[in-house]
């Protein structure tokens, strides 16, 4: 900046008078921390070309011109205070999002205020959004904010997904999953649990979303039940509907209940769970409003700071600057708390993932050491462990590259009743995948259809027992226990009896064991070693002498 009011200097060297300058130009004044700086830059056309021909150089002066207006603008977007009124809200739910608002507006750019509406002065809306930039919605169903963005062309910002309605906004933008993304996300839960039969209980204003989850139930195996919570009746009678609707879920064979209720409703509900050996579980604090209105600043700060938005200001705010605003935040594309944040043309967001987690004993299921997920500052996702480690030692001296991905159902592979495989066993046998790092246990079923390298891990499964005590008595005759008596005693006489056939057959036979001076066999199989013979084929371990006779080897 201090080059450039040099450089103007010099275009006073150059013949131009500097003072019919400062007649014929504004003054832009600039605050920038403590600094006042007065900048007076305009050229008639005469002077333009007079001072374009002389010897400073031609591109020069027009690049710091442009580079001193653009920095003005910049700088002059620092100082602006952008409102956003909050309609429909819970206190909870204003408390979350008013407190984000205070903690990242005070840190960046262009500073956000967030205004509370109040329901009941419903017909002063339209003056109250005059100068407000965006309109942010709660939970709580009270106002027509559609309509209220709709005739007014005030971006609208919906911090759940969930739309009550069938009809679509067109000024809405969905900080969350909406309800098909719920519905096909249940689905998914339902078919790989393997759960067959559903009850769903709908309130009369979410029948849109049990009646859409009903609808691509249909291409699955699911048997679904639809029951309507049905809250007719006085108000001091608030369990009845919930009574008659229990009621209801008890004439089916249900293995899971979902529920499309308000929260009040789902307390009702969860306190009538117990006629079904439910457990009662406290409903959570809505801590992911936080992490969500976290998200809407960072949308409402970039879109306002973005090239088409930088002229609006929070003073004056008309239609014209609620379409830009509302064009601004449809392109923003940034990685937020809740993930990549990025919107289509009818404000939804894309590339919604809906992390499930499988609650087991107060754990999750992990692959630590052998492989875990791990995501960098800037959003990148990466994977560390022993397997990963051992993949990259391959890759370098096999010379070959890979790409990684994780399984789609998230399973390592079980054999499934009609033959097919899930898991990583099911990718490397459709072809998707040739080969797989999981912490996979080697098993027979498994080595039939995939090929595994050398264990690199060993483990055996042990049996503890209660160490006994001295005052207990010792049973000499536990290893008996397994069997019967008349199973023992059936094998001792079979044992006998073929010790007796075999001494038998092999001391009277002419073909027996033979010394050298002829006197038979009596010494090779005594009655004794006829038993032990028997003993040991009994117990599949063979003899130390076999019969050498016919008639013995046909006996044996």
């Amino acid at each position: 900046m201090v080059h450039a009011i040099e450089r103007l200097s010099e275009v006073q060297k150059h013949s131009i008078n500097l003072e019919t300058i400062i007649q014929r130009f504004a003054p832009h004044v600039v605050e920038f921390g403590h600094v006042f700086l007065v900048v007076i830059v305009k050229l008639t056309w005469k002077q333009l070309f007079s001072f374009y021909g002389s010897s400073m150089g031609k591109p020069t002066l027009f690049f710091e011109l442009a580079l001193i207006m653009f920095l003005l603008k910049r700088i002059n977007a620092t100082d602006r205070v952008l409102t956003c009124g909050f309609i429909n809200g819970l206190t909870a739910e204003f408390d979350a999002v008013n407190s984000v608002f205070s903690h990242v507006s005070s840190s960046g750019i262009i500073s956000v205020v967030l205004k509370e509406f109040n329901n009941s002065e419903a017909v002063n809306l339209f003056s109250h959004a005059s100068n407000v930039i965006a309109l942010i919605e709660g939970s709580a169903a009270t106002t027509p904010t559609c309509a209220l963005s709709t005739v007014t062309g005030i971006p609208l910002i919906r911090l759940h997904g969930n739309n009550r309605r069938l009809n679509q906004c067109d000024q809405a933008i969905l900080m969350s999953a909406g309800y098909k993304d719920y519905a096909h996300a249940t689905i998914d839960i339902l078919n790989t649990f393997a759960w067959k039969n559903i009850v769903v209980v709908y309130e009369e204003s979410r029948v849109h979303e049990a009646g859409y989850l009903h609808a691509v139930s249909q291409k699955s195996q699911l048997k679904f039940d639809l029951v309507q919570f049905s809250e007719h009746g006085k108000i001091e009678e608030r369990t009845e509907p919930a009574d008659r609707a229990m009621e209801q879920v008890q004439k089916f064979d249900a293995q899971v209940i979902v529920l499309y209720m308000e929260n009040k409703n789902i307390k009702l509900m969860l306190q009538k769970a117990k006629k079904l050996n439910s457990e009662r579980r406290p409903l959570p604090y809505p801590q992911e409003l936080v992490a969500v209105g976290y998200d809407a600043v960072q949308i409402i700060q970039k879109a306002g700071n973005s090239e088409p938005c930088l002229s609006i200001n929070g003073s004056v705010f008309g239609s014209k600057d609620a379409n830009a605003m509302l064009t601004c935040i449809r392109k923003v594309i940034l990685h937020g708390v809740t993930g990549l944040l990025q919107f289509n043309e009818n404000g939804e967001r894309v590339g919604v993932q809906l992390e499930i987690l499988n609650l087991r004993n107060n754990s999750f299921k992990k692959d630590a050491p052998f492989a875990m997920k791990r995501r960098k500052e800037d959003g990148e996702v990466f994977y560390e462990g022993y397997c990963i480690d051992l993949l990259i030692e391959l890759a370098g001296k096999l010379k070959f590259t890979y790409e990684l991905y994780t399984s789609p159902d998230g399973k390592y592979g079980a054999e499934n009743e009609n033959g097919t495989w899930n898991g990583v066993i099911n990718e490397i046998l459709n072809e998707r995948a040739d080969m797989a790092i999981p912490a996979l246990t080697i098993t027979e079923r498994r080595e039939k259809v995939v090929d595994f390298s050398f264990p690199f891990m060993h483990f055996t499964t042990d049996i503890l027992l209660r160490k006994p005590s001295f005052k207990e008595k010792i049973d000499l005759s536990q290893f008996m226990a397994p069997f019967d008596n008349q199973v023992w005693f059936a094998t001792s006489a079979t044992l006998i009896i073929i010790s007796v056939a075999v001494f038998v057959l092999n001391f009277y036979s002419p073909y027996g064991y033979k010394d050298d001076n002829d006197r038979g066999t009596s010494k090779e199989f005594s009655f004794f070693n006829s038993v032990w013979f028997a003993l040991a084929c009994m117990l599949q371990q063979g003899g130390d002498n076999t019969p050498k006779s016919l008639s013995g080897e046909v006996y044996q």
